[in-house]
């Protein structure tokens, strides 16, 4: 069940599991096949040598398997299992895999999907270019389903000996419209945070239960230097974290997303429906030949380049499956009839509760069961959650953040501010008075509203500093005066203040909590204005 330049060949005996000898491996093993997994010293996520960043999941997969010994096991078992299964499927045909489309699997598809999984997006943000659009979500929807139905423009540029076994994944994502807590939801949930920065598995926020929800996290960073990583069914270390990762600048093709990085989430969620890398399961595609326990995926070292001629490095005369969404070619636009059938079992499995996704009462339940979706109220949410500190006779430019729905129609409250209300959507108030005022932004459609305010969010100073001459001291001994002169930033809790209880002398000091909880986070103690003119060698002590 193998390629042989430019042919299917079903009489073959299935020999494809041999030289498999990775300097680590993740078993991909039949039921004849043996194989263990074995940690290396030192696991790096390559960058191609196009610049492009690669999949993160083998190298999070050892971290877990090294915290988590059951888990390796049992993933062992399980890869164990679907190779077995698919050397059945193998030998019988792979059931009913070129009835489809009047017997042609190079046919465009429109029948109904086999299988329909909720999905939800959580962008995490610091209101920058990693808070993607609505349209650039939408985008990458679309080029994920394009992927799994094979209706991707560009299959007609399979080359010509894998045409025949690319096909349909009979897969169809979906997002979500109605949230965990029964509310409308368009499937795109905002969260503002410093985890954007961190991309791990902490990084996931507001996870919605995942035998309900393919959760997807977008993110300005990861940690590891991937573009995004998943977990296979059954090796998460917590349902919590199950679902995928992947950077702003790799969804979709418009917006921070591009052309040439729109199929890595295609390749993350193969590893979320048990596909394997097709050299196996390594972070290290051309060192080693290995197979990812799929029958009609050849042998290969894997490839970082698109050569798509003279590529049979590891068996002679059979080509390797270059373009095969589970490559790092970057010019990948198939997966193969065989691992159609693998995701179907893992859609069909228990394991990591795959199988209760597509469940008909799962649809009905997330709003997924049927098309159009249904127009939500927006959730309104504008610049950024920092405060604003400004001069008298400054102007500040306001930005709509809202989501959930597209508004409609803004009623903003700038009191102190010139003018005081605006119905624009990125409104400029100019403040000439010094004090602390509230933003307020009122969003609204057909749907609904949703009002956010947020107090002293705009800080405004006098042009004449609070202090001056020649030195300027805070002690903290005066409990009155230091909140009046000093202001803290505390946008997550435990942040900034003042004690009685650890101070070098005297009764006073500051202090900010700092533990495991407060990982990613930012807290500003912010000084009254000090005017250091006359001062011809200024020195700040602390």
């Amino acid at each position: 069940c193998f390629l042989s330049k430019g042919h299917l060949n079903n009489h073959q005996p299935i020999h494809k599991y041999t030289n498999m000898k990775q300097k680590f491996k993740l078993l991909a093993a039949a039921a004849f096949f043996a194989g263990s997994f074995q940690l290396a010293a030192q696991i790096v996520v390559p960058i191609g040598p196009d610049g492009n960043k690669h999949c993160g999941t083998d190298y999070q997969m050892h971290q877990v398997f090294a915290a988590h010994p059951e888990l390796q096991a049992e993933f062992e078992a399980n890869d164990a299992a679907a190779a077995a299964q698919d050397a059945i499927d193998c030998r019988n045909g792979y059931q009913n895999a070129s009835e489809r489309n009047g017997g042609n699997p190079n046919a465009q598809t429109s029948d109904p999907p086999t299988f329909i999984v909720p999905v939800v997006f959580h962008i995490i943000h610091d209101y920058g270019y990693e808070n993607i659009s609505d349209a650039q979500v939408l985008d990458a929807v679309r080029i994920l389903n394009n992927d799994f139905r094979k209706n991707n423009a560009d299959t007609t540029a399979i080359v010509a000996g894998f045409q025949s076994i690319a096909n349909d994944a009979q897969i169809e994502f979906r997002l979500a419209n109605i949230d965990p807590s029964g509310n409308c939801t368009n499937g795109i949930d905002r969260r503002a945070s410093y985890e954007t920065y961190i991309g791990d598995d902490g990084s996931k926020l507001n996870y919605w239960p995942r035998n309900k929800y393919l959760n997807i996290w977008v993110v300005k960073n990861i940690e590891s230097g991937a573009a995004g990583y998943a977990y296979l069914p059954g090796t998460a270390p917590s349902a919590s974290v199950d679902g995928i990762i992947i950077l702003s600048t790799y969804v979709g093709s418009i917006g921070t997303g591009s052309v040439g990085t729109s199929r890595a989430l295609t390749h993350e969620v193969g590893h979320f429906l048990n596909l394997l890398h097709v050299w196996g399961s390594t972070n290290s595609p051309g060192v080693s030949c290995g197979n990812d326990g799929v029958s009609d995926t050849p042998v290969t070292k894997g490839w970082t380049t698109c050569n798509l001629t003279n590529n049979d490095v590891c068996t002679n005369n059979v080509d390797e499956n270059v373009q095969n969404f589970m490559e790092y070619s970057y010019c990948t636009r198939m997966f193969t009839t065989g691992q159609r059938t693998r995701m179907h079992n893992a859609l069909n499995s228990a394991s990591g509760q795959r199988n209760q996704l597509p469940a008909l009462s799962n649809l009905i339940a997330t709003g997924t069961d049927a098309l159009p979706a249904t127009a939500c109220a927006p959730k309104a949410d504008f610049t950024s959650a920092e405060k604003i500190f400004c001069c008298t006779g400054s102007s500040v430019t306001f930005t709509n953040a809202s989501f959930n729905g597209q508004p409609t129609a803004w009623n903003w409250s700038f009191p102190g501010g010139t003018p005081s209300s605006s119905t624009d959507s990125i409104p400029v108030i100019q403040y000439n008075t010094a004090g602390s005022y509230a933003v307020t932004l009122t969003v609204s459609n057909s749907a609904g509203s949703n009002t956010l305010t947020r107090t002293a969010h705009v800080t405004v100073s006098s042009t004449t500093a609070t202090y001056s001459g020649w030195q300027y001291i805070e002690d903290v001994e005066n409990a009155t005066t230091f909140t009046n002169d000093w202001t803290i930033v505390n946008p997550e809790g435990n942040g900034w203040a003042r004690v009685t209880n650890a101070a070098a002398t005297g009764v006073g000091s500051v202090k900010v909590t700092n533990t495991t909880s407060m990982l990613a986070t930012t807290d500003d103690l912010i000084s009254p204005s000090v005017d250091l003119s006359a001062i011809t060698s200024p020195v700040f002590t602390f």
